[in-house]
């Protein structure tokens, strides 16, 4: 399976799993879960509160790094504690220890990554297979924008003379094992915006955001496609559409400003606009080539509506 293996015991032994059976998602805690729980607690099923599964996620990310860091400069001040006052015989001894506890502090910091375990059936799997594939089309994309913000254009011989002045950023769209998180998915896709990262889990969106996760049910979200104008200053992608040229400076009429001795033409493509729309979150994405996107607005819309 590309995207996913099925769970060990092992794997079962801490954290928390979802079954995702006949449409249904429900979540359950391990056997040996002590996550601020009671022994009477801990036998009990979440049934569809992922609130909780990232509240324990949160949590386990910055205790363990809080750890890690404590143990981290303990070390260094060790380190110069010994150089100053020992003979520099000691130094060897001091490189090894450094080296013991650097591992100590890995395996702490390593092991400790909160798990989040997933059992699918054939049927659940087959489903979310195919809606994992349709971003591969949207990662071989040549040239993808994030719209950060827009604001309108009031002088017209400037920019083009474009309706709206948009600020944006090249992202990048792809598959990846999520941050700080031990699971099964082999990977899943991902959306690495400016400051943040999103993840399409089987059974929810996830954002991380300054060292948090933040959790979005897929029937809580929708996402929107639509065609739109870009006027390309810089090189154009090979797989967009020029449907016209636009003087930098022009007039009113359209022909150029002669006033301006650099005046070149822009192209005009046709590009692919999807929009990310729900709870807590609103994304607005821009692709060169303007055909995409289609498949991942059907199966997401199947998927969403099926799985709650």
């Amino acid at each position: 399976m590309k995207y996913y293996a099925k769970p060990t015991q092992n794997d079962m032994s801490l954290g928390y799993y979802a079954e995702i059976k006949n449409g249904k998602i429900q979540y359950k805690k391990s056997k040996y879960e002590k996550y601020r729980r009671t022994n009477e607690e801990r036998e009990k099923n979440i049934k569809n509160n992922p609130h909780e599964v990232i509240e324990y996620i949160n949590y386990k990310i910055n205790f363990d790094y809080s750890l890690a860091q404590y143990m981290f400069f303990s070390i260094v001040f060790i380190v110069i504690f010994l150089l100053i006052i020992i003979h520099p015989i000691i130094f060897i001894v001091v490189e090894i220890s450094l080296i013991v506890l650097s591992l100590i502090t890995y395996a702490i910091y390593g092991s400790g990554r909160p798990r989040i375990m997933y059992i699918l059936d054939e049927e659940s799997y087959t489903d979310l297979e195919r809606l994992y594939d349709s971003f591969e089309e949207l990662q071989h994309c040549q040239k993808i924008r994030h719209i950060i913000s827009s604001k309108r254009n009031y002088d017209y011989k400037y920019h083009a003379g474009a309706g709206f002045l948009v600020d944006s950023r090249t992202i990048k769209i792809g598959y990846e094992k999520p941050k700080y998180i031990k699971t099964n998915m082999t990977r899943v896709p991902y959306i690495k915006l400016k400051s943040r990262i999103i993840y399409f889990f089987p059974d929810q969106l996830m954002i991380f955001e300054n060292r948090r996760y933040e959790a979005i049910p897929y029937n809580n979200l929708h996402i929107n496609l639509q065609n739109k104008d870009w006027i390309e200053d810089g090189n154009v992608p090979i797989d967009a559409t020029i449907i016209g040229y636009r003087w930098q400076h022009p007039n009113i009429d359209g022909s150029p400003d002669l006033r301006f001795r650099y005046n070149p033409k822009l192209p005009i493509l046709n590009c692919r606009e999807i929009e990310i729309i729900g709870d807590r979150i609103e994304e607005t994405l821009q692709f060169s080539n303007k055909d995409i996107g289609t498949n991942l607005y059907n199966e997401f819309t199947k998927y969403s509506q099926k799985y709650t």
